[in-house]
């Protein structure tokens, strides 16, 4: 198997395979020129289209985690497109080689490394002196790790007249897409004139291969071991994703539909290993026959296209070869080893041998088909009564053991593809009635209906009956007697208690502050013992000074306020008004405007409800604001509230 997918899938036909080998022609006085970027770029030019960065020279690892190898393929540098700090995505850059004057490249080696699941797409252009063209591609993550080995890849140019050729890195997703070149080789040379130096030789439209010393063609392959030798290439890409942990041997796919495009024993390339499918269990999961030594994550895998294929000038299939061996004759998709749409003649054949056991064969002279069971021929439709053998009695004369149920089960072939969608049957005879389906929604109402005679009243009624007296008397008649009285109901339960009310309780608590303001915590108010939440508080403030003074003096259990809490008399530095408090039941207070007033006393009261601390004290924060002068705090106690 060849594990290198090329850039677009090509059908392969006996026309397009002795073109290529045609083609293919041997070249004379080729030269090797070979860049390890070791000393510098070597002649290569990096070039900028979209991406923020050019091709890199670098050494070690690359700058990002989770991508990039760990260092080069050769030596000790290599080039890789960084797809950090924004180059993404896809921002594509080019690595150009040197122009060959007079000369073809013919042929290109060169080693990627491709780990990070945001990768993006690496390909090779050949350039003919008129146009760049897209030769070779390859996309998404392909390394397991920072040190997963890098791949070799190898690309037959000699058909296409390069002159020049470059890389294009197209940025994937994210950062994690760092990939990286290394040891580039390049053999150039002039292609020989077709016939000259070539075992290919051309007589108008036909073509021949003729070789001094024989030889095989080969495709796929190297090594010929045959006249005409087919290796599948591996170049068919599966839909989706797939994820292999290292030194496992089951595959996860994402997007995947193994059971459309896969069967077992199919060929799989994952991550430059090549492996045969042992068993596919859903379209997102199917496991190999060994096991991944370094992983790969959400990389595209690839498989076989057909091997073979023959087609009539009208492009109807004559034979194929699909990827896991099957021929077919007359059908492009074959279910079994031999598939055959018609019928097929048999020949005669002289000889019946073990190595010819289970072959059969039309006896010219008998006018009979006859089967070897590796030691004489019999007819295979009759017996000694003259009656014919049954299939399965035939079966039991090969050799074979078990019931009809066992030979019935042995005949069926693997399941086929599901078949186009047959034309639409005649319309069947008419069905049973169904059951009573479920009540529709109602009806639109009807018009009214015009309106009846008055009947008459339950008093007139009455009256007819026989019955005598006022309509008061009728309604009487209409009441019953009086009943019993009903018996007592069971009492009710309990009530809940109601809230308790303020306590009484004295106490006077008597402060003094100036500028700046003066906190105080756990003021003991003698509740220690109690269960008090709330105390309920007169408060008096009172100044002397000869300056304007605006103070705020506040108490409580939480007492939240940032900034000054005064405020000018004119409204204006409302800061106690404006903050934004997190616990507004966390504290009150009383502000004390002031103007100036030479020496004499003036002051402010308010009556509070001040919340209390867990340990039934509180905190105070006075003279907060501007204080130009002393303020005298009285607070007298009345009760608390639990």
């Amino acid at each position: 198997m060849n594990p290198s997918p090329p850039l677009r899938r090509t059908t392969l036909s006996l026309i397009f395979l002795l073109g290529t080998c045609l083609s293919a022609l041997a070249s004379a006085g080729t030269t090797i020129h070979t860049t390890g970027f070791e000393t510098g770029l070597e002649g290569w030019t990096p070039e900028k289209e979209t991406s923020l960065y050019d091709w890199a020279r670098h050494s070690h690892g690359t700058t990002s985690r989770y991508t990039g190898p760990v260092g080069a393929h050769e030596g000790e540098y290599y080039l890789y497109l960084e797809t950090s700090y924004g180059n993404t995505p896809g921002k594509i850059a080019y690595l150009e080689s040197p122009a060959f004057s007079g000369e073809y490249i013919l042929e290109v080696t060169f080693h990627y490394h491709m780990y990070g699941t945001q990768m993006g797409r690496l390909a090779l252009q050949t350039f003919d002196g008129e146009e760049w063209e897209d030769f070779w591609q390859i996309e998404g993550q392909q390394h397991g790790s920072h040190n997963a080995a890098w791949t070799e890849k190898k690309l037959d140019l000699s058909r296409q007249e390069a002159q020049q050729i470059r890389f294009v890195g197209v940025t994937g997703t994210g950062y994690k897409g760092d990939m990286a070149i290394d040891y580039i080789v390049l053999k150039t040379g002039e292609p020989a004139a077709p016939g000259s130096h070539s075992p290919w030789t051309q007589s108008g439209s036909d073509i021949h291969y003729e070789h001094a010393d024989g030889g095989n063609v080969g495709i796929g392959t190297d090594n010929p071991t045959a006249d005409l030798h087919i290796l599948g290439n591996l170049s068919q890409p599966l839909t989706g994703v797939v994820t292999i942990a290292a030194d496992t041997t089951l595959v996860t796919g994402n997007g995947t539909r193994f059971t459309e495009e896969l069967s077992e024993g199919d060929s799989l390339l994952i991550g430059g290993r090549t492996f045969l499918v042992t068993e596919i269990t859903s379209d997102t999961a199917l496991t190999v026959d060994a096991s991944h030594a370094q992983g790969a994550e959400q990389v595209t895998a690839y498989t076989d296209s057909d091997l073979l294929s023959i087609q009539t000038g009208a492009e109807e299939q004559a034979l194929v070869v699909n990827r896991a061996g099957k021929v077919g004759i007359g059908t492009a998709a074959p279910v079994a080893r031999l598939d055959v749409a018609g019928g097929i003649r048999l020949g005669y054949d002289a000889i019946c041998d073990q190595e010819r056991e289970g072959t059969i064969r039309y006896d010219n002279a008998g006018q009979a088909v006859e089967f070897c069971d590796g030691v004489v021929w019999t007819v295979a439709s009759g017996g000694e009564d003259g009656k014919g053998k049954s299939a399965y009695e035939i079966w039991l004369d090969a050799g074979n053991t078990g019931s009809e149920g066992d030979f019935i089960a042995s005949l069926r072939g693997e399941k086929g593809d599901i078949g186009a969608q047959g034309s639409q049957g005649e319309q069947g005879a008419q069905g049973e009635p169904g059951s009573t389906g479920a009540q529709g929604p109602p009806g639109i109402a009807g018009q009214d209906g015009a309106d009846g005679t008055d009947g008459k009243s339950a008093y007139e009624i009455w009256l007819e009956a026989g019955n005598t007296g006022s309509e008061a008397e009728f309604i009487a008649a209409l009441k019953g007697e009086k009943g019993d009285p009903g018996e007592t109901g069971p009492q009710g339960e309990q009530g809940e208690f109601g809230s308790a009310g303020m306590a009484p309780y004295s106490l006077i608590k008597r402060f003094t502050c100036s500028s700046p303001r003066v906190d105080q915590q756990d003021i003991d108010l003698g509740l220690d013992d109690t269960n008090a939440s709330f105390l309920v508080a007169m408060v008096f403030s009172s100044h002397v000074g000869a300056s304007t003074d605006h103070v705020t003096h506040l108490f409580g259990r939480s007492i939240l306020v940032s900034s000054g809490a005064w405020s000018y008399e004119d409204g204006t530095q409302q800061g106690y008004y404006n903050e934004d408090e997190a616990d507004s039941n966390g504290y009150v207070g009383i502000t004390h405007n002031g103007n100036a007033a030479g020496s004499d006393w003036y002051g402010n009261h308010e009556f509070l409800i001040i919340p209390l601390k867990d340990n039934h004290r509180m905190d105070v924060r006075l003279c907060d604001g501007y204080s130009s002068g002393t303020h005298k705090i009285k607070l007298r106690a009345i009760g608390y509230f639990e």
